[in-house]
C-alpha cells in the first residue's frame, strides 16, 4: 500500500535502517535516530541507481513523488537522472557533525576512559583531514591516505583503532540516512602491513626483579606514577585498569578492591584481595590528600587520572628497555612465578581477570576461591618484599 502523511508520522524508528516502499521506486528510509529520507531507486540501461531526494518533512510526500516522476520522464528521454539531480536538503552534514552525534549516541555504553580515547584519536588523526567535509563527498582514497600515514609511523595498533572509528561513524551515518555508502568498506585489508604479535616482556630472575623493585622505590619522578608502579607488581591489573583506580573502588576495612564491570576489559566485575603491603601504599597516597576521585590523579587536573603511558615512560627513564619489561609484564611475571610455586591456576586466572565463559562456573569460583586468593596475594606480596630485600647488583 502507498504511503500517506498519517502513516509516515506513525512510523517509529528501529534499531536498524527501515526501508519502506511507496510506489514506482520511491522509498522512505528511516534511520535508527528517526531521520526520514526519501530515496528513488531505479534501473537505467540495465544498471541499478539510488538517489536520495531529501528529508521528510522538509521534502513532502507530494513533492517526493513529483521528483520521482520527473526522474522517470528524464529516463524516457534517455537521460540518467543521477547526472542532473541535486539533493534536496538544507545542508549536508559534515563528518564533524556525524562524529559528534555518533559520540553522544554511544556515550552511555562506554567507559569515560574509552570515550576520551576515541575523542583524542579523532582529534589527532581524522578531524583536520576530513572533519569539515560533507559526509557524502568523502571517498575511499581520502580515508586510505590517512590510514597509510598512520601506518608509516609504525603505529599499527593506532591504525586499527582509527579504522574502527571511521567504520563505525560511517555505519551510523548509513543507518541514520546521512550517507549512501560506507567508503571504509571499499578499502581491502591486504594493503596494510600485518602487526607481528609479540609477547610482553617480563622478568622472572630474582636478581633482576630485585633490581626492578628497588629502582621503583628510588624513582625520582612523579609521586603518583611512582606509587602506581609500586602497586603494579602486587595486584596484576592491566595498566589502563590500574591508572583508572578510584577511591570508591577500595574497601579499606575488607582490604579489597572492587572494580565495576563497565571499566574492565572483559566487562565483568573484578574483585581483588589486597595485601598489607598494598594497603599501606594506598594509605600513604591517601594521606597526601591529592583530591579528586582517582587514586592516581593527573598532575594537570585531579578530575582525570594519569595515563598508562606514564608508567611505560617511567620504566624507560629508570633504564629498563622494552625487551626487559613492559607495563603488562608485571602480570606475566606474577603468573609465571605463582605457577612455579604451584598455586591453583583458576585462582591465578581469576586474579588476572581472564574471563571464564561459563557464567555459572565463574560465579561459583568467585565465592569458592575468595579466601584462597586472599592467601595467595598475601604470599605474593611477601615474596616480592623478600626478593626486593635480597642482596643484588644495582644494574643489569
Amino acid at each position: 500500500m502507498m504511503l500517506t502523511n498519517t502513516k509516515i508520522s506513525n512510523i517509529k524508528p528501529n534499531n536498524s535502517l527501515l526501508r519502506i516502499k511507496d510506489s514506482m521506486g520511491l522509498y522512505l528510509y528511516v534511520g535508527v535516530g528517526g531521520t526520514k529520507t526519501w530515496v528513488h531507486r531505479y534501473k537505467f540501461k540495465g544498471k541499478e541507481f539510488t538517489i536520495k531526494l531529501g528529508n521528510y518533512p522538509n521534502l513532502s510526500l507530494q513533492k517526493a513523488r513529483q521528483i520521482r516522476d520527473k526522474n522517470k520522464s528524464s529516463m524516457q528521454r534517455g537521460i540518467n537522472p543521477v547526472l542532473t539531480f541535486s539533493f534536496q536538503t538544507d545542508k549536508l552534514k559534515t563528518f564533524n557533525d556525524i562524529f559528534d552525534e555518533w559520540m553522544q549516541f554511544r556515550k552511555s555504553s562506554w567507559t569515560e576512559d574509552y570515550f576520551n580515547n576515541v575523542f583524542q584519536r579523532y582529534e589527532k588523526y581524522i578531524k583536520n583531514n576530513l572533519g569539515m567535509m560533507e559526509i557524502e563527498n568523502i571517498k575511499s582514497n581520502m580515508i586510505l591516505k590517512i590510514f597509510k600515514e598512520i601506518e608509516s609511523t609504525n603505529k599499527l595498533d593506532t591504525l586499527q583503532k582509527v579504522k574502527g572509528i571511521m567504520n563505525q561513524v560511517f555505519k551510523y551515518a548509513n543507518g541514520m540516512g546521512y550517507a549512501s555508502e560506507n567508503p571504509t568498506q571499499n578499502i581491502p585489508t591486504y594493503v596494510f602491513r600485518k602487526k607481528i604479535k609479540r609477547h610482553y616482556s617480563y622478568l622472572t630472575n630474582r636478581n633482576e626483579i630485585s633490581i626492578l623493585l628497588n629502582s621503583i622505590d628510588r624513582y625520582q619522578g612523579s609521586f603518583v606514577t611512582k606509587n602506581a608502579l609500586k602497586i603494579a607488581p602486587h595486584i596484576f591489573l592491566r595498566p589502563s585498569e590500574l591508572v583508572g583506580l578510584r577511591w570508591s573502588d577500595i574497601d579499606f576495612l575488607d582490604m579489597t578492591i572492587n572494580i565495576s564491570a563497565e571499566r574492565m576489559k572483559n566487562r565483568r566485575r573484578h574483585f581483588i584481595p589486597i595485601s598489607i603491603e598494598v594497603y599501606e601504599i594506598l594509605l600513604e597516597i591517601k594521606s597526601y590528600q591529592l583530591g579528586g576521585k582517582f587514586v592516581f590523579p593527573s598532575p594537570l587536573t585531579n578530575s582525570r587520572h594519569i595515563s598508562a603511558e606514564s608508567l611505560r615512560v617511567a620504566l624507560r627513564r629508570m633504564g629498563f628497555k622494552k625487551e626487559q619489561i613492559t607495563t603488562h609484564g608485571f602480570r606475566h611475571m606474577a603468573s609465571t612465578l605463582l605457577h612455579e610455586f604451584e598455586f591453583d591456576t583458576r585462582a591465578i586466572e581469576m586474579q588476572l581477570s581472564h574471563c571464564d565463559k561459563n557464567t555459572i562456573r565463574a560465579t561459583y569460583n568467585h565465592s569458592e576461591l575468595k579466601d584462597y586468593r586472599k592467601k595467595m596475594m598475601d604470599y605474593w606480596s611477601k615474596l616480592l618484599e623478600e626478593i626486593k630485600n635480597e642482596k643484588n647488583f644495582t644494574s643489569f
